[in-house]
């Protein structure tokens, strides 16, 4: 028992032992095989045509029924019956494999494909390294420039990197943005590469040359627009305070010189200029009162500067201009009244030939009629004015009846032309002139601001008939606000000593105001509104821009006068007491320091004159003169800090005698011109006829009618007749001198001005008309007062004159009986006959004429 006991036990320990055993080699013999897989889960090719092929591993192709190859986008990639994948474009796809086994079950293996196409070229194609430039890509100091490339070819797929050779001149960004940091060179390059790591290895590349300047303003361009209009556009927006003076007139910041052609013809020159600015301060619109014909050298001076002060670098060019182009008619508008009608053209015009054709109304359904009043009014050429520019023709309307008022007519005119002398393309030109009175919308309050120490002003959407209503945060009322002169959408109220003192943001309010037309009804303006205003006060000091010493003799008695120019309108503190003449290097080289010369002085605008005690401005020499602290304040108080400014005296005549400031003639008298000068005349070489030279125009007279010193004004007679022609002509004036020799003989002037002819109607005919009628013809169109007598010899010696009157070119007598046939009628002129043209020129009418009835 014990045996059969020991032989179980035995038994059971040994299948212990080789249980494990026998689990183990079980295990390793079920394992399952390895899935099949493709070669590779992702691939890149570069290049269109590049390829590869994909292969499987642990397939079983005893167990496989069917395999498939596609491609999910074959526009990018393709794949054959044995895997071999090939780049088509640019993108991402993914080749697939679909496995079909025996037993129907299916497996789809995948591999994504990436195609990538590399640049071949890059090109930098917004740089402006020109020949102009001296091919380099000129930047200014703390100015960004964006540079753009071209690829090849425009699908690569390779990205840009962007480097500059020198950090310290330049720096670049990632997107090609190049900053400019010190004045220098450096370059910049632009590479294509698969990766930014690669960029190093690319010999895809390109690169410029970058200039950077020390921070300044440029002129970009400088275009005649049209006959009488220069642009001139800047790199950024310039100081007003640069470009005009107190007045808004264009200071002698840009220079237009006639040049020479091939052939030798000098260009007309242009006249006065007068300018404007854009609202952003970028564009600088000349207009000059003559007409550009020919070629011009075009200066902007350096003294004009950015808002920034920085001054604007010297600009030439060379235009050539001619003026070919027909002029048209632009359409009408109207004034804020309603009742001044524009009629504008395309440019400046010559209207002295103007002549009216036609006038008739537009009629409409509700307007077939107009009064003849009005109708007359239309036809009358002395009722259109030109406008300032030239460019318009200005009528009055506002006298006309109500019945007609917003009506249109067509009015025809003939005889207009471009001041180059081109005529519009049909002679007879058609224009609309009209009124609109009708309900416009109220102005309403764009700014309500301070201007100065005691000064509101509110600028309005539109001209201001009635200012309204100001109340103050401490309950001042102010009703007397006034249009500003200059601005009519702008009106200006004026505060109390107590209110000044406000400082701060305050609560304004303003109503009650009222433009032109408005709808009696529109009661927007009529509450008060509040407006929260900055009331501080500008700190900023009056400062001189410019100095100047000028003298000027009166009765042999030498006065000198300091003018001081500063950068805002100011006034003087005090009108009198001593400057400091802290160093005086005289003409003898001595040295006198801390000299007091007396002054008085005034102020207009930002003009100071100082005339200065000449006993103590005696020595000839320079002159280093200190302006004292609080000479000057602004219109908010603020004073100057003192200033030193260094003048020259010198011992002779101070300057040659400046050019005429204006020539002009009458537009009363066209046989009279007008020469005016800034300084004061020496009266025998300005009343010398021979200084004056006009080519075919006899002057038969110079007399200065006024001499002071505030300027000259020389009156030029010329013979009646001598212009015949409205035109421009050349003008010469030499030999004039300063008064008492202040000024030495001005430079010969040269230059052109637009005459009016001067030659009156000649009279071309009489003749008689059965029963009653006598005509005298005249050459052209004529005005004014006919008066004539008429006797017939020896049988009537009463007068037979009942009326005279004229119709154009013609004046027309009516008789009060019926002449006797075959004796001659003796006419003569009255005391009262005045015949002329339209430009006040009389006619040549004989005293005495004669005519015979033959009936």
């Amino acid at each position: 028992m014990k045996n059969g006991m020991r032989k179980v036990l035995a038994v059971f320990l040994m299948t212990a032992l080789l249980l494990p055993l026998l689990t183990s080699v079980g295990s390793i013999t079920v394992k399952a095989a390895a899935a099949p897989t493709l070669s590779t889960k992702q691939r890149s090719l570069v290049g269109i045509g590049s390829g590869f092929t994909l292969t499987v591993k642990n397939l079983n192709n005893s167990t496989v029924k069917t395999k498939k190859w596609y491609s999910s986008n074959s526009k990018i990639a393709t794949v054959n019956s044995a895997g071999y994948v090939t780049a088509a474009a640019k993108g991402t796809t993914k080749i697939n494999l679909k496995i079909t086994y025996k037993n129907k079950k299916t497996t789809t293996l995948t591999c994504s494909v990436t195609v990538k196409i590399p640049a071949t070229k890059i090109e930098i194609n917004n740089a402006t390294d020109t020949s102009d430039n001296n091919f380099r890509h000129l930047l200014q100091v703390g100015e960004k420039f964006d540079f753009n490339v071209d690829l090849t070819p425009a699908n690569t797929s390779d990205i840009v990197t962007f480097s500059i050779n020198r950090p310290e001149i330049a720096t670049v960004d990632e997107n090609g943005v190049v900053t400019g940091l010190k004045p220098g060179f450096a370059i910049l390059t632009a590479k294509a590469s698969r990766t930014a790591a690669g960029a190093a290895a690319s010999s895809v590349y390109d690169n410029i040359n970058i200039e950077v300047a020390a921070k300044s303003a440029r002129v970009k361009t400088a275009v005649v627009t049209d006959s009488t209009t220069l642009t001139i556009t800047f790199d950024g927006p310039v100081d007003a305070a640069t470009v005009f003076d107190k007045d808004k007139k264009l200071l002698n910041v840009v220079e237009i010189t006639p040049k020479a052609d091939s052939s030798g013809n000098i260009a007309s020159a242009v006249g006065t200029l007068k300018g404007t600015l854009s609202s952003d301060a970028t564009v600088l619109t000349v207009n000059t009162t003559k007409v550009f014909n020919g070629i011009y050298n075009i200066h902007v001076s350096s003294a004009i500067t950015s808002t920034t002060g920085i001054a604007v670098q010297n600009y030439y060019t060379d235009i050539n201009y001619k003026d070919s182009g027909a002029p048209y008619y632009t359409g009408f508008t109207v004034d804020d009244s309603g009742l001044k009608a524009s009629i504008n053209f395309s440019e400046a015009m010559d209207f002295s030939g103007l002549n009216i054709v036609d006038v008739r109304l537009n009629t409409t359904s509700t307007s077939t009629q107009a009064l003849p009043a009005t109708l007359a009014l239309l036809r009358g050429k002395a009722n259109y004015k030109p406008s300032t520019d030239y460019k318009s023709l200005i009528i009055d309307l506002s006298t006309i009846s109500d019945y007609d008022k917003n009506k249109q007519f067509t009015v025809v005119m003939s005889g207009v032309k471009d001041m180059s002398g081109n005529y519009p393309t049909s002679y007879n030109v058609s224009v609309t002139v009209g009124t609109d009175t009708s309900y416009k919308p109220q102005a309403s309050l764009v700014n309500l601001q301070r201007t100065g120490y005691n000064t509101l002003t509110a600028t309005f959407s539109r001209n201001i008939r009635m200012p309204g209503t100001v109340i103050l945060s401490n309950g001042e009322t102010i009703t007397n606000g006034s249009v500003d002169a200059k601005d009519p959408t702008k009106v200006n109220y004026t505060m109390s000593s107590n209110a000044a003192l406000l400082s701060g943001i305050q609560k304004v309010s303003i109503g009650m105001w009222d433009a032109y037309n408005v709808n009696p009804s529109d009661t927007s303006a009529r509450n008060l509104i509040s407006y929260s205003v900055d009331f501080a006060i500008s700190s900023a000091r009056p400062s001189i821009n410019k100095s100047e010493l000028r003298m000027e003799t009166n009765n042999g008695v030498d006065t000198y006068l300091l003018y001081l120019t500063y950068n805002k309108d100011v006034s003087l503190v005090s009108q009198a007491g001593n400057l400091v003449a802290t160093r005086i290097f005289t003409s003898n080289n001595d040295t006198i320091s801390n000299r007091n010369i007396g002054y008085t002085a005034s102020a207009q605008g930002n003009l100071v004159t100082v005339i200065l005690n000449s006993a103590q401005f005696s020595e000839a020499g320079q002159y280093t003169i200190t302006i004292p602290a609080a000479f000057v304040k602004d219109e908010y108080y603020n004073t100057n800090a003192d200033e030193s400014v260094q003048i020259a005296k010198t011992a002779t005549a101070s300057s040659v005698l400046a050019p005429p400031k204006a020539v002009s003639q009458s537009p009363v008298n066209p046989s009279i011109m007008y020469v005016t000068f800034a300084d004061k005349v020496d009266m025998a070489s300005a009343q010398n006829v021979s200084n004056y030279y006009i080519p075919g125009v006899s002057v038969i007279k110079a007399e200065v009618s006024d001499n002071s010193n505030a300027g000259a004004t020389i009156t030029l007679t010329l013979a009646q007749g001598s212009i015949s022609y409205s035109t421009i002509y050349p003008i010469t004036i030499r030999n004039i001198l300063g008064y008492n020799n202040t000024y030495t003989a001005m430079k010969e002037y040269n230059n052109t001005i637009y005459l009016m002819e001067n030659a009156g109607p000649n009279f071309t005919g009489i003749s008689y008309s059965y029963p009653y009628t006598i005509t005298l013809t005249f050459s052209e169109n004529i005005k004014g007062n006919p008066s004539f007598q008429a006797i017939q010899s020896g049988t009537n010696t009463s007068n037979m004159v009942y009326s005279c009157s004229i119709t154009d070119n013609k004046v027309i007598i009516l008789l009060n009986a019926t002449p006797i046939k075959g004796v001659p009628i003796i006419l003569t002129t009255t005391t009262n006959n005045s015949i002329t043209d339209g430009s006040g020129n009389a006619s040549n009418v004989p005293n005495t004429l004669s005519v015979t009835p033959n009936y």
